[in-house]
């Protein structure tokens, strides 16, 4: 990735501003022989088990709202829940999740290098997760727990959304000695995507941006779910300030950050735009509101799709096709062209992952004649290139009822 190139035009644009035990190889011999360094992602890795459910069928399993996102506060009292959605007799769609990962997944199926250090289990559950990012390009740097399971997250995926609950397991027991500084290499590293949930491991959270900050690296952070708006909201604000360049979220998580805002989304963005010096606030089927570096806020049209199947990870592949598009040397509308691209090809396909022939599509509207608008100093390749797909790529683990 180029972002923090000093010809690129991303990074002048953020130049001008100055805001306030497991074995595993460095990222860089991932990106030893390719001219774009990586963009490392810090999450937490989990599983997701993707199930299509009627409401009735919610009651059944004791859930009563059909758009919401919990964790479940022990790994038995997830068993026991398991238990009552494999008793359902439903299909179960199994794929790597966890928001960061979603969106590494998304940065690295456009072509940018990417890697995600995170925590899982010694167990099959781990494993698959570990292959399974490794055939989507993904540099795999997680370490295992041998104390706790994988993280998983059940997804109910309704008419009228989706309604998630989640077991953090393993990914929770991640510190500070479990990061390795020569991922966080300037060299080879050039941004750190955090996910929302790491607010709930301050420590480790505290420990990777320092070692952002002193190597240099730009940062970007997705502030989602909205749960850690209402528990952790002066630490975010303050992490947000000292830290990160590039904010992510849609309109509910910007209300429950700035409760002032509420029902004005480009109002959440530019109170988001004063803690960084860029901040996207997404809003469904009303597009997305971006402000720039020098405090312009302007607005991306949404893409109009018919058949929603499934919202699972929608702006986290917004996210991720944002990076990538920055990454190419596109300016920041152009990158929100591409992420509401790819949000409105992932609602149409169960899971976060975008298949090769979406991707494919997506940049073939993307690069059509005057869609997009390159830099005026960018005088390198005009198309995103469509990349080659990973060798081993395999689709997502699916059980039958």
């Amino acid at each position: 990735m180029t972002v923090l190139s000093l010809g690129s035009p991303f990074a002048m644009r953020l130049h001008h501003q100055n805001h306030n035990h497991n074995k595993r190889s460095a990222i860089g011999h991932m990106v030893r022989n390719s001219r774009m360094p990586c963009v490392l992602a810090l999450g937490q890795p989990i599983v997701d088990s993707l199930i299509r459910v009627t409401d009735e069928e919610l009651m059944q399993l004791g859930i009563t709202e059909t758009d919401g996102s919990i964790l479940m506060n022990s790994e038995s009292e997830f068993l026991e829940l398991w238990g009552k959605v494999r008793a359902l007799g439903k299909d179960i769609i199994m794929c790597p999740g966890g928001s960061a990962s979603n969106t590494i997944k998304t940065v690295a199926a456009f072509g940018t290098p990417a890697g995600l250090t995170g925590k899982i289990g010694d167990d099959e559950i781990g494993r698959v997760f570990s292959s399974a990012l490794r055939s989507r390009g993904v540099k795999d740097l997680t370490t295992k727990s041998f104390q706790s399971k994988t993280g998983q997250v059940l997804c109910f995926v309704t008419k009228n959304g989706q309604t998630m609950r989640s077991y953090l397991g393993a990914s929770m027991e991640m510190n500070p000695t479990d990061l390795l500084e020569e991922d966080f290499d300037r060299s080879q590293c050039s941004l750190l995507h955090v996910e929302g949930y790491a607010v709930y491991n301050e420590q480790l959270l505290t420990a990777a941006l320092k070692l952002a900050a002193k190597h240099k690296l730009e940062v970007s952070f997705d502030i989602s779910p909205p749960q850690i708006a209402h528990t952790k909201g002066p630490v975010l604000k303050k992490m947000l300030r000292d830290y990160v360049s590039i904010a992510f979220c849609n309109s509910m998580e910007a209300e429950a950050l700035f409760p002032q805002a509420k029902g004005d989304p480009r109002e959440a963005c530019r109170k988001l735009g004063k803690l960084v010096r860029i901040a996207v606030v997404t809003c469904d089927k009303d597009g997305c509101y971006v402000k720039d570096p020098e405090g312009e806020i302007f607005h991306v049209s949404p893409i109009r799709v018919d058949n929603v199947l499934d919202t699972t990870g929608a702006g986290d592949c917004f996210a991720g096709a944002f990076l990538h598009a920055l990454n190419a040397g596109y300016n920041l509308k152009a990158a929100a062209r591409l992420g509401t691209l790819a949000g409105a090809h992932i609602v149409q396909v169960m899971g976060a992952e975008l298949p090769k022939d979406r991707i494919q599509h997506i940049l073939q509207e993307f690069n059509s004649p005057n869609a997009v608008l390159r830099d005026s100093d960018m005088k390198e390749s005009k198309k995103i290139a469509i990349p080659r797909s990973p060798s081993s790529s395999s689709g997502p683990i699916r059980i039958r009822g």
